[in-house]
């Protein structure tokens, strides 16, 4: 049996992603072990037509933005407005039976309405929110969210954390910002792909809301280079 090291830890295979070597990663008993698996990239930047983003505001909570081409979160800075936003990507093409071995989602920002940095927190959405309808008060039409801006931890969200971003409070538009989903996402994101839970996506947050928002370019948004994206490696048995 070949042994390689990464970082000085050994593995028993390694696999090239994107050009950077990776230890392939199998399920053992329900636990991630070193094993065999081939290796394959998921990669999402999905436009107007193809992407589910948006952002719900606490000051117009009867309104929906599905028109805009931006999204926000956090608290603006000039006004008592919180700010959330709620996306979605279609994961229907990773197989089912597929180890998930790392996983990011890139957004960049648009405006800067913060005086505060803050981290910014992706979690779980649990209810089965539309685009097209989905504000602060509802999730879809004559539905609405459990508490009001998907705040219900019992029926709007779940508390797991799945990655943080540091947004400081002087970040230049168009900056790029990665939320690396730490070994709790990745197991979470598991569930979405083995149809453990329902991919309802995600809502991303500020931890405090306070003085500390940020616009961020949506799916809608005029440059693609600029939209929402979703990478995921992943090795299949």
């Amino acid at each position: 049996m070949t042994i390689s090291k990464v970082n000085g830890i050994a593995y028993t295979a390694l696999a090239k992603v994107n050009g950077i070597a990776k230890a392939a990663l199998s399920k053992v008993n329900g636990s991630t072990k070193p094993g065999g698996g081939t290796p394959a990239t998921y990669t999402s930047q999905p436009n107007e037509t193809d992407g589910i983003d948006i952002r719900i505001v606490s000051s117009t909570p009867d309104t929906n933005y599905n028109a805009e081409n931006i999204l926000c979160v956090g608290e603006i800075n000039a006004g008592a407005s919180v700010q959330r936003t709620l996306i979605k990507f279609d994961l229907s093409s990773i197989p089912a039976n597929a180890t998930i071995v790392s996983a990011t989602l890139s957004v960049w920002t648009a405006a800067d309405f913060s005086t505060n940095a803050r981290d910014y927190k992706i979690y779980r959405v649990k209810r089965a929110w539309v685009e097209a309808n989905a504000t602060w008060n509802v999730y879809t039409t004559g539905n609405s969210w459990g508490t009001v801006g998907c705040s219900n931890t019992s029926t709007d969200y779940d508390t797991t954390v799945w990655a943080t971003k540091n947004f400081g409070n002087a970040i230049a538009n168009n900056t790029q910002m990665d939320f690396v989903f730490d070994a709790t996402g990745l197991a979470e994101l598991t569930k979405f792909i083995d149809g453990t839970n329902t991919n309802n996506g995600w809502i991303i947050r500020a931890d405090t809301e306070s003085e500390d928002a940020y616009t961020l370019h949506s799916s809608s948004g005029a440059t693609a280079g600029l939209r929402p994206k979703l990478v995921i490696e992943y090795t299949t048995p």
